[in-house]
């Protein structure tokens, strides 16, 4: 694991395109540990296609996750708490 992210209340992660920290490193896995939020889906963008992941209607009680290659757009714009 290369990197933790807590989104605090009125938090929110910029769009961005990652860049692999390593040679081997190929993509980004982001998992959702079960906390009570609204809003916070993660928007995948990649080639014209777009991907919105709706986590917050189970949030409090599942874990979530997605993955995608690192030369893609992302982002996520929460409500509340999140820890990815």
């Amino acid at each position: 694991m290369v990197e933790r992210v807590y989104s605090c209340p009125d938090g929110f992660f910029r769009k961005h395109i990652g860049r692999p920290r390593t040679a081997n490193q190929i993509g980004s896995l982001v998992v959702c540990l079960p906390s009570h939020f609204t809003g916070g889906d993660p928007y995948v963008r990649h080639n014209k296609q777009d991907r919105d992941f709706d986590w917050s209607s189970a949030s409090s009680s599942t874990i979530q996750w997605a993955a995608f290659y690192s030369d893609c757009e992302h982002e996520i714009v929460p409500d509340g708490d999140e820890l990815y």
